[in-house]
Parts: structure tokens; C-alpha cells; sequence
């Protein structure tokens, strides 16, 4: 499981803006090569929406991963959620062959 959190930390409301129905998307990399993403044959509406994070207020969009064939090494996991303004982590991770 992989999982993408914002966190408001200021003393503002904050708006993040979405041109469609994504709200996040994960992606594994091996170096700079894409191995997989989540969105990747997924279809998403159309409709814009706008999510605001109060002070202290956060969200999380959490999803499983396809990691099976994947061999056993080290990857990139990049977390993105979606919108304007457009937020990226990454980390990396071991992936271990079953």
C-alpha cells in the first residue's frame, strides 16, 4: 500500500484546483525508467472540482500496488496529487520477489 498526504500547516484556508476526476496518481520507477502507474488505462470524468483544506485540516489518498512483477531491488514511489498546485514526494523503496 502507498499513501500521499497534505497537510495544511498554515493559517489560511488552501484550495487545490483539479482539471478532472484524478485526484492522485503513483508511480514506481526504476532509475529514471517508468515501471508502472496507477492511472495508467484508467479513464476519469471530466468535471473540475476544487478541494480546500482548512488550518490543520489534511487528506489522504491511499491505493494498493502492483508490484508483483516487479523484481526484487530498489525503486522510486512517487505520490502526486493531481492538482493546481501540483504536489509530488517520492521515496524509495525495496520491493521484494515472492
Amino acid at each position: 500500500m502507498a499513501s500521499i498526504t497534505l497537510l495544511n500547516e498554515g493559517d489560511v484556508e488552501e484550495e487545490i484546483f483539479f482539471k478532472s476526476g484524478q485526484r492522485y496518481d503513483f508511480v514506481i520507477k526504476d532509475g529514471d525508467q517508468e515501471v508502472w502507474r496507477w492511472s495508467e488505462g484508467k479513464m476519469f470524468t471530466m468535471a473540475t472540482g476544487t478541494v480546500t483544506l482548512e488550518p490543520g485540516e489534511k487528506i489522504s489518498y491511499v491505493e494498493r500496488l502492483a508490484s508483483d512483477n516487479l523484481s526484487t531491488g530498489e525503486y522510486k514511489l512517487v505520490g502526486i496529487v493531481t492538482g493546481s498546485p501540483e504536489y509530488r514526494e517520492s521515496r524509495v523503496v525495496l520491493f521484494r520477489n515472492k
